[in-house]
């Protein structure tokens, strides 16, 4: 009789644990994160010497902001327009970075400093809500004078 007391005192265990793993589970599959949409579009004024890369919020049907590229200073610059809990962040492939993340919007941030002249350089922007959240555009050239 023992015996049987111990399995059935077993199984009652098992099927406690299985029971609290299904709710628990059950729980944080309802957590599901949305984020919004973002579309870009390039400016390429290379005759000024400036290209930019414009982001739009399309779940709120707002500009964002924007990513340029100010060949006169060698300047990356990112523009964050629009508070609506997203970062952007600009690139340059020398590996520059331009950021707004984590700051309040609006805000602008330059990032400068030489680089040789007359040379090619990639550039897009990343919208960024903490580690959670990337989106980032095509690559434009852009290049130094």
């Amino acid at each position: 009789m023992s015996k049987i007391r111990a399995r059935l005192a077993s199984v009652a265990g098992v099927v406690a644990l299985t029971t609290g793993l299904v709710v628990a589970s059950g729980n944080q599959a309802g957590a599901v994160a949305v984020y919004d949409h973002f579309s870009f579009t390039g400016l390429l004024d290379s005759a000024d010497g400036y290209w930019s890369l414009t982001v739009h919020n399309d779940t709120k049907d707002k500009n964002a902001g924007y990513a340029a590229w100010q060949a006169d200073g060698d300047t990356l610059i990112a523009y964050d327009g629009l508070a609506d809990g997203y970062g952007l962040v600009a690139h340059l492939s020398d590996g520059r970075e331009a950021s707004t993340a984590g700051l309040s919007s609006p805000v602008t941030v330059k990032k400068g400093g030489n680089l040789p002249e007359n040379h090619t350089y990639q550039m897009w922007v990343c919208v960024v809500k903490g580690d959670a959240f990337k989106q980032c555009s095509y690559k434009i050239n852009v290049s130094s004078s």
